[in-house]
């Protein structure tokens, strides 16, 4: 998902995204990440 935040005139925040995901609560398992991920990032050579 692609998103951003931005403060509406009125003062509060607003999360504006793209791409999200539906989960399954069923079959869904929580993971706990370890380490930092850069997800479709590349390191530089």
């Amino acid at each position: 998902m692609v998103s951003f935040y931005s403060r509406s005139p009125s003062g509060f925040d607003v999360e504006i995204g793209y791409g999200g995901r539906l989960i399954d609560d069923a079959t869904w398992t929580v993971v706990e990440i370890t380490k930092p991920s850069l997800w479709g990032h590349r390191a530089p050579a």
